[in-house]
């Protein structure tokens, strides 16, 4: 964190050149250009790493039905999700594992 730190305050002088810095540094220029880019110039926790984890799933399900999913899954400890999916659809009761 302190060689970002540095590296964004000589970068900002203008002294030397990115290249200069990036050998200096033993940073890539598409670093360097990523920490320049990050920093609002007041804040140098702006160039701490960020989390990789995606902002959304488009898979997710929507909370209501996520909340009566675990409560089946809760009940039927041992029936997959062909089962589950049946049972919610409002299909008569799932078979035993055994038969088809």
């Amino acid at each position: 964190m302190q060689e970002r730190a540095q590296y964004v305050v000589v970068a900002s002088s203008g002294q030397f050149s990115i290249t200069q810095l990036c050998e200096h540094y033993g940073i890539s220029r598409k670093t360097a250009y990523k920490w320049l880019g990050r920093y609002d110039g007041l804040d140098l926790a702006t160039l701490q790493d960020r989390s990789r984890a995606p902002h959304s799933c488009p898979n997710a399900l929507p909370d209501g039905i996520r909340a009566i999913d675990l409560e089946t899954r809760k009940a039927h400890k041992h029936w997959g999700p062909r089962k589950i999916v049946a049972h919610l659809a409002g299909d008569p009761a799932p078979t035993p594992s055994g038969s088809r």
